[in-house]
């Protein structure tokens, strides 16, 4: 059914010009009814509901069928119970028999590894599913197979970090890359941080002391080691001369 009535006529004209005659049936549930309220009020002529007293002939026959249905269904779950009974009584039951199965030894062990293989592929495929792989190999104690598996599976995370950096773009370096090794070892020497100079040190330096020496100038024996003779409070001095 339509959701509109303008679509509903536009739908049924087209069925009717499609065979230029014949009849269009519309099936209307208990959520379309409103619509189909809609389409009976602006009709023109008449609605005649033909198929309304064959649905209720065929009510009785629907309800007998699923009246039919329900008691075949109790019927096999008590003839079930009256087998299992039985077969209790005569001291038969399916648990002292020895299982009988439809693949030899050699075919389930095959069918074992064959599912493992699949299971580690698929933990291959993401890193998701590798994770949960991982996980649940430390939750309960390996095997040899797949401790194997778990190594193969170190082995191939690791290959695809390194090209993972392999195919990161290097740094463009003023130096040769033979020298960078060096250069991280004399880091290593010195520390983490490495030494600062004395010129950084002096001009990150903010603390009170600091700034009180740099409004005090340089000391006498910066000032003679540098040749500054220091400026007199005062006007200029003349000698005078005796007379």
């Amino acid at each position: 059914m339509p959701s509109t009535p303008k679509h509903y006529v536009h739908r049924v004209g087209r069925t009717a010009r499609a065979g230029k005659s014949g009849r269009s049936v519309s099936l209307v549930g208990e959520s379309e009814r409103r619509i189909l309220k809609e389409v009976v009020k602006s009709a023109k002529n008449s609605v005649k509901a033909r198929f309304r007293d064959v649905i209720t002939k065929l009510e009785k026959d629907v309800d007998a069928v699923v009246r039919l249905e329900r008691e075949e269904r109790e019927f096999a779950a008590s003839e079930a119970k009256l087998s299992v009974a039985q077969k209790r009584l005569e001291g038969t039951s399916t648990a002292d028999q020895s299982r009988v199965w439809f693949q030899t030894q050699q075919e389930r062990k095959q069918s074992r590894v064959s599912k493992a293989l699949q299971e580690f592929d698929l933990a291959l495929r993401g890193k998701k599913k590798r994770q949960k792989f991982l996980q649940e190999g430390k939750r309960k104690e390996p095997t040899a197979e797949e401790r194997a598996q778990f190594e193969i599976l170190k082995a191939q995370m690791f290959a695809e970090r390194a090209a993972k950096r392999d195919r990161r773009p290097k740094r463009a370096r003023a130096m040769a890359e033979e020298e960078e090794p060096q250069r991280k070892a004399t880091n290593q020497k010195g520390g983490k941080g490495g030494k600062k100079s004395v010129f950084d040190k002096e001009l990150t330096n903010t603390s009170s002391k600091a700034l009180k020496h740099y409004r005090a100038g340089p000391s006498f024996e910066d000032r003679k080691r540098l040749g500054i003779e220091r400026k007199r409070p005062g006007g200029p001095k003349f000698n005078r001369k005796k007379k």
